[in-house]
């Protein structure tokens, strides 16, 4: 049953989902960033991980708890906190959350999965990333920037 502004249930499921700061965060989201403390990017509400493109941080969507608090039993409240805070960049489709670990510090933020290289490239730039991923390749693209 659905509300007067269109929240709810329907007969897919429920529409959760399409509040505004609402992700529903699947399961697998955590392990996949706990699994893999070199980096990763997996979409919150599918638990997956995309297979090609270019991944690209936004400016300014990153947190940094321990790799001991991720990993700990306040993991999935971390990963639900942090995908609430910036729900309005998840929900889109390209976007996920990405992940890497200094060692110490995990940096969660957000991150768009762009086909084109030269596209991807351009947008690392203006987002004043050191680089960008490549997915497939899984290799590190420099693109000049400080990272701030």
């Amino acid at each position: 049953m659905k509300d007067a502004k269109g929240h709810g249930s329907n007969a897919h499921g429920s529409g959760i989902g399409k509040i505004p700061g609402v992700v529903q965060v699947h399961p697998n989201a955590l392990r996949v960033i706990t699994k893999n403390p070199m980096g990763a990017s997996v979409k919150p509400q599918t638990g997956l991980s995309p297979t090609n493109g270019y991944m690209v941080s936004l400016q300014g969507r990153t947190a940094f708890p321990s790799a001991a608090e991720l990993g700990g039993a306040h993991g999935s409240k971390i990963i639900s906190a942090f995908s609430r805070a910036n729900a309005d960049k998840l929900n889109a489709p390209d976007m996920h959350i990405g992940s890497w670990s200094d060692g110490e510090k995990v940096h969660l933020d957000v991150s768009q999965n762009i086909p084109d290289r030269t596209t991807a490239i351009r947008a690392g730039r203006a987002q004043n990333q050191q680089g960008i991923w490549d997915v497939a390749r899984k290799k590190f693209i420099a693109t000049g920037g400080t990272g701030d």
